[in-house]
């Protein structure tokens, strides 16, 4: 909702909205395109809860569509704003594309 909010009217406010709540996406990316889907009570990954466990599953496609938005989104006029989002979008593609392969 804040990146077509910003898409549609410029509202940086909208845009920085948007960059935090990307930014918490990017931190629950386990460093292989697979997604980790709750924190704990101290901030931490929860990675032990049932349907927070790293995997490539429903969590991670919207992780995947947030991230993709982004790129569609922040491409033309904020393009450096993505160098931390990028490299995330890149393996959570090729981690479903491997599932979808499988």
């Amino acid at each position: 909702m804040y990146l077509r909010a910003y898409e549609a009217t410029g509202d940086t406010t909208a845009r920085d909205e948007a960059l935090g709540l990307l930014a918490f996406v990017v931190a629950m990316e386990e460093g292989d395109g697979e997604f980790v889907n709750f924190i704990d009570t101290q901030g931490r990954l929860n990675r032990s809860a049932p349907s927070s466990r790293k995997s490539m599953s429903y969590w991670a496609a919207r992780s995947i569509w947030a991230l993709g938005e982004a790129v569609r989104v922040l491409r033309a006029n904020d393009s450096t704003l993505l160098i931390p989002i990028r490299p995330v979008l890149d393996r959570a593609v090729s981690r479903m594309r491997r599932e979808i392969e499988a």
